[in-house]
């Protein structure tokens, strides 16, 4: 179920004498505001759900009184804030740049399509559209002159840490419908359509199940997995594909239920989709390896993982055959 709202902020016209974009700074605010109004979830405990709307309604009385620090700590350290042209920053850094300004704009805000999931009960992906419908600028006399509005997309990743729900990362993409930030970028991820739906599949005792299916704007597909093993799951998972305006190329950003996070690049050769990736596990240590994606037919991909590392250990191949269930996710 979609939700929708307008909201004035009242601490966020600060943020406008940086140079990072409108819509970017928006979702700053869109990330917390749009996940506070929606109803109780349905797919995780009251614990960690409250813990989350806390967190967000902590974040925006910071925002609201420009508390610089405050705003800071509701990011992870290692947090960061990819905008809309693919500009990645450190989000605490960012912060200590922001508030420099002292005459605030105050953007009326529309979200739809707000939703939260949960990984676990520490780790939970939010997504959503968003559109700035005018910003109301002070002359200083009182009076206010309307800025024209912008329209975007936006994914965010909230994690546990300390017992605190933290920020870890936003993703910003602007343009609506499905031009995904410019027609070659619509083009190019339009190629993506063939893996919709769900997926199944089993390799010695490992067995896969993989779901798939575009956001409403077609600027994001999404790929949830889980993997078991001996009837016990043993890893959980989300993954976002976009189109990237500066490597003008397929990437994507994977986050792990057990807080693992990496970016992988696409690239499409005849009928294989190749994908390097590079991340980091858990506890720091750096990991990369290739995938293949390959179809056999309409319903049957295989997927191959190789040359994986773990920090200094070299990890084994993985191939498994995925049989498509259903076209519908």
């Amino acid at each position: 179920m979609s939700h929708s709202m307008v909201a004035r902020s009242h601490g966020f016209g600060r943020f406008l004498r940086t140079s990072i974009t409108i819509c970017g700074l928006l979702c700053w605010l869109i990330v917390v505001r749009a996940v506070h109004s929606q109803g109780p979830s349905t797919d995780t405990d009251a614990t960690s759900e409250a813990g989350l709307r806390r967190a967000q309604r902590d974040f925006l009385a910071a925002l609201d009184r420009g508390d610089r620090r405050a705003i800071a700590e509701s990011w992870t350290a290692e947090g960061t804030y990819l905008d809309a042209n693919g500009q990645t920053s450190n989000a605490r850094e960012l912060v200590q740049k922001m508030f420099t300004g002292d005459k605030p704009i105050r953007p009326l805000i529309h979200t739809t399509d707000d939703k939260t999931r949960f990984l676990t009960d520490g780790v939970a992906i939010e997504e959503g559209r968003c559109a700035l419908l005018g910003a109301d600028r002070s002359d200083g006399n009182g009076r206010s002159a309307e800025s024209g509005g912008t329209e975007g997309c936006f994914v965010a990743v909230w994690m546990k840490q300390d017992g605190k729900w933290r920020l870890a990362k936003l993703i910003e993409v602007t343009g609506g419908g499905n031009a995904a930030s410019g027609s070659n970028g619509g083009q190019k991820l339009s190629q993506l359509e063939p893996l919709i739906g769900h997926w199944t599949g089993n390799a010695d005792k490992l067995s896969m199940q993989i779901t798939a299916r575009w956001n409403s704007d077609k600027t994001f597909l999404r790929r949830d997995v889980t993997a078991s093993q001996d009837g016990r799951k043993v890893f959980e998972g989300t993954q976002e594909i976009g189109w990237d305006p500066i490597s003008q190329s397929i990437k994507s950003w994977n986050f792990n239920s057990d807080g693992g996070h990496s970016e992988g690049t696409w690239d499409l050769d005849g009928t294989a989709w190749i994908v390097v990736t590079t991340g980091v596990s858990p506890d720091g240590q750096p990991n990369s390896n290739t995938q293949l994606f390959k179809f056999r037919g309409r319903d049957t991909l295989e997927w191959k993982r190789t040359a994986s590392r773990l920090g200094s250990q070299t990890l084994p191949d993985l191939t498994i055959s995925l049989k498509r269930q259903s076209d519908a996710p």
